[in-house]
């Protein structure tokens, strides 16, 4: 079981989540999922929050991403599966739905299920020895049609693209150019410089925020029925497949996983 953890505090107008899990780099396990959309909701309602800033305990990791040790009990059947990416949609939906202006502080690795949640956030600010990776093509895990859009409306189906697909990892310089991160300082002056950049956005028209954000969700391209169907059951496939457990298997034993497209 996870030993990890949501810390949630509120101050400055700053509404503040902080995943804590440093022993496993921030993996977030389901019940972390489900506190992260818990701990947005209630700071949707404070009307003293200005702003939420999503980041990782220590300098190690913004986040793993999802504990990939418990997959065995919370997706090891179709209805487990949809229950779990249901809660990882409502965090993120959580995030990106907020009236508020919602940043992701990345200092150290952002891989996976962690990087998606930064990416469901406004604003990335990172340091210069943070590191991106979303490797789901080499664990054999599906990546949703919600995931997919959120990254092609921020950084372009090109980058989507060469994220997805290769699952190579990208350091904060080559993340900075492809748009994932808006803001990059050296790994010393982050904390300084990361704290005035959320005091100004703390400190402008909450109105004029919200109307933004309101703005900047309405034109995300909406994709038909029939394509988000169909989306689906690809997705559905690679979770009910025998590349998705080697992809599990592989990374337990820390070796290259042999997928046979099955």
């Amino acid at each position: 079981m996870s030993e990890g953890r949501i810390l949630i505090e509120r101050a400055q107008g700053i509404g503040r989540i902080t995943i804590a899990n440093e022993r496993r780099r921030n993996a977030l396990s389901l019940g972390m999922w489900s506190d992260v959309g818990t701990a947005c909701a209630a700071f949707e309602r404070a009307s003293d929050v200005r702003a939420v800033v999503l980041r990782g305990a220590g300098t190690v990791a913004f986040s793993a991403g999802a504990d990939i040790s418990e997959f065995s009990t919370t997706r090891n059947t179709p209805q487990a599966t949809d229950h779990y990416e249901r809660i990882v949609l409502e965090a993120h939906q959580a995030l990106s739905m907020s009236s508020k202006p919602t940043i992701a502080l990345v200092d150290g690795l952002c891989f996976g299920g962690g990087m998606g949640l930064a990416m469901a956030c406004d604003l990335r600010l990172a340091s210069d020895r943070a590191t991106f990776c979303i490797p789901a093509a080499r664990l054999g895990i599906g990546y949703g049609l919600d995931d997919v859009l959120r990254l092609a409306s921020r950084i372009g189906i090109p980058n989507t693209a060469d994220l997805l697909l290769s699952g190579l990892s990208m350091n904060a310089a080559e993340a900075r150019a492809a748009g994932i991160v808006q803001r990059l300082w050296p790994a010393e002056e982050f904390e300084a410089r990361a704290e005035a950049y959320l005091a100004t956005i703390a400190g402008n028209a909450p109105l004029t925020m919200a109307a933004v954000k309101r703005a900047l969700r309405t034109i995300e391209f909406l994709p038909s029925q029939e394509e988000a169907e169909m989306i689906a059951r690809l997705v559905a496939a690679c979770d009910a497949s025998s590349d998705f457990l080697e992809g599990q298997t592989a990374f337990r034993e820390k070796r290259p996983p042999r997928f046979t497209g099955t």
